[in-house]
């Protein structure tokens, strides 16, 4: 099975441009630039593309995410969140409505690690994240 990290990054205190990234155990490495953004939006659009890569490589993975916010928000609260119709005030809704059914169809697992920890995998999705932010890159490999 593929195992994934996932990382965004955010210039909370000077232009709020971010970057996201994912790190795929067979080698690839993507990532890109958010203008005007959240850490929070920056994290879950990481996990946003890592999906979107599982479904159209038809494959799973065990993805980690370093977000305790983004981990909950798919694994405890999004299944109540749809079920209501996402009526509920939910902070990054317009991401959500679209990750959560994709985290259900993609069948991958979702799991928490400690970020900055000595974890590789974590380590390199935050260098490419913080690359993508301050140089304002796309990158696709593999």
């Amino acid at each position: 099975m593929i195992e994934i990290w996932t990382d965004g990054s955010c210039e909370v205190h000077t232009t709020q441009n971010g970057g996201w990234a994912f790190i795929t155990s067979d080698g690839g490495e993507y990532g890109g630039y958010l203008r005007s953004t959240t850490n929070n939006r920056a994290e879950l659009t990481a996990v946003l593309k890592a999906l979107e890569w599982c479904l159209n490589r038809k494959t799973t993975a065990i993805i980690y995410c370093d977000s305790q916010y983004v981990v909950n928000s798919l694994t405890k609260w999004g299944k109540g969140w749809q079920s209501s119709g996402w009526k509920k005030a939910i902070a990054n809704k317009d991401i959500f409505t679209v990750l959560y059914p994709l985290y259900v169809e993609s069948g991958c697992e979702i799991r928490w690690i400690r970020g900055h920890n000595g974890n590789e995998g974590n380590e390199a999705a935050d260098r490419l994240a913080v690359r993508c932010m301050k140089n304002q890159l796309t990158v696709s490999n593999n």
